[in-house]
């Protein structure tokens, strides 16, 4: 696990050094490996914990990019028992069939952002080529058809630049 040194993460200077060296080794790990895709499905997904109105952000994200979007594409959610019980009752559910990863329950926020790696502990990551992360409070305006069909490098981490509420490549 990839924070397992950081259990007790305290929000101070030397527990926060703690994960960011815990994450540059990782980052060495993975610059090592090979940057053929395993698998040739697109993977999107999200970590979800705590409360009912992550739910409901997270159903109208999967609803407003269902309403948009050809592509094909899984989708996951990295949850506890508790809130996966709520996710099943959503429209997103009805619609699609959702993929989970059980994890235990965080104890607060930062935990639960931890979560989001646990991405690397599934067992079937090797059969998507490509994989998006989503925050819950994400909604598509368009299809997201373009970042799947994207030729994207192996050999890079694609993110986006978030300034003043706009996302921007």
């Amino acid at each position: 696990m990839l924070f397992r040194s950081c259990t007790g993460y305290e929000d101070k200077p030397s527990g926060r050094q703690a994960c960011l060296d815990e994450l540059d080794k990782k980052i060495l790990e993975a610059s090592a490996l090979s940057a053929k895709p395993f698998g040739d499905k697109n993977l999107l997904y999200y970590a979800l914990y705590l409360d009912e109105g992550y739910v409901k952000l997270f159903d109208m994200s999967v609803c407003s990019i269902l309403s948009h979007t050809n592509a094909l594409f899984d989708v996951l959610v990295i949850t506890d028992e508790n809130t996966k019980r709520l996710i099943q009752t959503t429209q997103a559910a009805q619609l699609i069939d959702i993929k989970y990863l059980i994890t235990e329950t965080p104890t607060d926020g930062v935990e639960a952002s931890k979560k989001k790696i646990s991405i690397f502990e599934w067992d079937k990551i090797k059969d998507y080529a490509k994989v998006l992360f989503l925050d819950c409070d994400t909604a598509a305006i368009a299809g997201i058809d373009e970042i799947f069909s994207e030729n994207l490098r192996g050999e890079y981490l694609y993110s986006v630049n978030n300034k003043i509420g706009r996302a921007h490549v």
